[in-house]
């Protein structure tokens, strides 16, 4: 029993770990709150992300240890310091291995949080092939999100590598999804990025108010947050797009940016301002307040290791000397050339190179600013064939993406018409089995209705064989002799049912409308009936009155049935043949005409019997025999009995 406790509590145990775990990654990233935070003061955030760290070590809790430095790494990159950001994201990847949620996942973040972080650092042509393996792993996890965070690293990536015209395509891509997903980072970065590039992009016809207007919206979207380092961030951009045409605007945009970058004590964005600010300086004639500008930001440059900003302080700073024509512009030119790293963007070395040929050329250096002028425009072709490698690498990989989708989508069309035929074959089958189904039931119908009529003809038949009028009550020849036997006797008999047959009266009176069906059914009946009545009255014998002609003594010839002949022979007589009528004929029932009668021949076929008078050919059928045979034995009963009573009137009647 302890045994079986042990285990279910290792079970509840790993069922507690698991939900834990699901509760964790169910809910949003740590960084999600602090990034909301370093919106406004990114340094307040980072303090608040290393307050989580240090909570999640203690708790040994490997996950949030985890996000807690992704979100230090992230807000290290937004303020450029590259020492400490490198440390955080090494290690995030040791304490990835030890995580107990979706490995897949949290790669996945390190990977894009690693290629945001050296984007800015080296953004050379493998990073387009890096961009587009962590769309595909985004979109095989299902994480919206993700891609969009892929599309802001693949903006800033074209920005860094001066390709103003993908840039401004990478961040429009950028700014939809991050629509798309609610990211209202992601959302003012892409913006703030649209009304920087908005009068930097070839091809296409900018509004003088354009860059206004994505600016404007993006101070919108902060909606009354206090949110300095963003609003920092926009005025920044703002005056780095008036720059170029408005130059005092633009410085204006810069003091601003200045101020909020002090104001929380961000040191890079202060550099930035005052390098920004000191080149609009320059461009409007100030070369002083250029060069106090220049002279301010180049150790805070230093001191972060920014070499595109250090470079950029030097092409200032040269420039400020040269229309100054000071004495330091020698030293300021060799500090310049150290300043050339190869690490620098073509453009932003091709940029600190004009300005040390111009310097050079102040001093009468013509033949060392020839070969400085060379290099820079050399610089600035292989910046233009690098930007059409870049540019054909993402056409290429766009392509690959779009053939991808093309193919994606024709197996997803055949799939389709694959379950749409499916569907429609079960559909005819299901028609045909329906048809089928109906088919059966309908024949079984059918039948049941004929099985019924024919159940029904037979429960007529046996009714009318039960039905005692016309079935008598002795046997035939039983019948016979008690009526030739009493002097007298009375026999009752129906004349409506006395031609019943198998068809019944009414049938049997349609087919007596025919010649040769005279005397049948009953019509037939009634007619023989009276004629019977009619002979009964005349004179003869003494206790033997002559019965009538076509009933009594008839002899059997070829149009006696079966059931008559017998009555015939037993109770036939000469004297009971009618007068005229020679001997051994028979009474035929077509036209009442005599005929030899000749032994040995049956009744022909179609002719009627001179008893009953019914066809033949009709007593052949087993059922109606026995009915139609009673019925002729009750008239020559009938008849008999009646010629008795007859003669025993006569005879009580004559004197004595």
């Amino acid at each position: 029993m302890s045994l079986l406790a042990a285990r279910w509590q290792r079970v509840f145990a790993g069922i507690a770990l698991l939900l834990s775990s699901a509760v964790v990654w169910a809910q949003p990233q740590p960084w999600k709150a602090i990034e909301s935070a370093a919106i406004d003061d990114p340094k307040a955030a980072l303090q608040t992300a290393q307050t989580f760290l240090q909570q999640a070590r203690s708790d040994g809790d490997a996950d949030a240890q985890f996000w807690a430095l992704l979100a230090q790494a992230r807000i290290l990159i937004s303020l450029e310091d590259n020492d400490h950001r490198q440390l955080v994201l090494s290690q995030a990847r040791t304490v990835l291995e030890q995580l107990h949620g979706n490995a897949a996942q949290a790669q996945l973040w390190l990977d894009t949080v690693q290629a945001l972080s050296d984007v800015r650092e080296n953004p050379n042509r493998g990073m387009v092939t890096r961009l587009e393996d962590l769309r595909q792993r985004a979109r095989a996890l299902g994480r919206n999100d993700l891609l969009c965070e892929v599309e802001a690293v693949d903006m800033w990536s074209m920005l860094a590598s001066s390709s103003s015209d993908e840039a401004w395509k990478a961040a429009q891509a950028s700014y939809q999804c991050a629509v798309r997903e609610h990211t209202l980072s992601l959302e003012l970065d892409a913006l703030t990025q649209l009304g920087s590039l908005a009068s930097l992009v070839g091809g296409r016809m900018a509004e003088d108010s354009e860059a206004e207007d994505y600016l404007q919206h993006a101070l919108t979207r902060l909606h009354g947050q206090p949110a300095r380092f963003q609003r920092s961030l926009i005025e920044y951009e703002y005056g780095t797009s008036l720059a170029a045409q408005q130059p005092e605007a633009a410085l204006l945009h810069f003091k601003r940016a200045l101020a909020l970058s002090r104001e929380l004590g961000d040191q890079a964005g202060v550099a930035a301002a005052l390098t920004s600010a000191s080149e609009a300086l320059s461009e409007t004639g100030d070369a002083n307040a250029a060069l106090a500008m220049a002279r301010e930001a180049l150790p805070l440059m230093q001191k972060q290791g920014n070499v595109g900003r250090i470079a950029a302080c030097h092409a200032v700073l040269l420039q400020a000397l040269t229309v100054l024509k000071a004495d330091s512009l020698g030293a300021e030119i060799v500090a310049a050339r150290a300043a050339d790293d190869p690490n620098l963007t073509l453009s932003r070395r091709a940029q600190l190179l004009d300005a040390i040929a111009q310097a050079l050329a102040a001093q009468g250096r013509h033949a060392e600013a020839y070969q400085e002028l060379q290099r820079a425009n050399t610089l600035r072709a292989q910046s233009l064939d690098r930007q059409r490698v870049t540019v054909m690498l993402r056409l290429q990989a766009r392509y690959e993406d779009a053939r991808r989708g093309a193919e994606t989508a024709e197996l997803r069309r055949r799939s389709e018409t694959a379950q749409l035929a499916l569907q429609a074959r079960e559909a005819g089958q299901r028609t045909l089995w329906i048809a089928l189904c109906a088919a059966c039931l309908l024949l079984l119908g059918a039948l049941v209705v004929l099985a019924f009529g024919a159940r029904h003809r037979r429960q007529l038949s046996r009714l009318a064989m039960r039905d005692e009028t016309h079935r008598p009550a002795q046997s035939p020849r039983h019948s016979l002799r008690g009526a030739t036997a009493d002097r007298a006797s009375v026999a009752l008999a129906d004349p409506v049912h006395a031609g019943v047959d198998r068809s019944g009266s009414l049938q049997a009176d349609q087919r007596c409308a025919r010649p040769r069906h005279r005397r049948c059914g009953a019509q037939g009946a009634r007619q023989r009936l009276e004629a019977g009545l009619a002979h009964a009255g005349s004179p003869g014998p003494p206790g033997r009155r002559r019965i009538p002609a076509g009933i009594a003594g008839l002899q059997r010839g070829r149009n006696s049935c079966a059931v008559c002949a017998p009555a015939q022979r037993r109770g036939g007589h000469p004297d009971s043949r009618p007068a005229g009528r020679p001997a051994g004929a028979v009474l035929h029932g077509r036209g009442q005409r005599y005929r030899r009668h000749r032994p040995g021949r049956a009744a022909e076929p179609g002719r009627s019997c001179v008893v009953c008078s019914q066809d033949c050919r009709a007593r052949s059928m087993g059922g109606v025999l026995n009915v139609r045979a009673s019925i002729a034995y009750l008239r020559i009963a009938f008849f008999k009995s009646l010629g008795s009573a007859v003669a025993l009137q006569h005879r009580a009647t004559m004197p004595l």
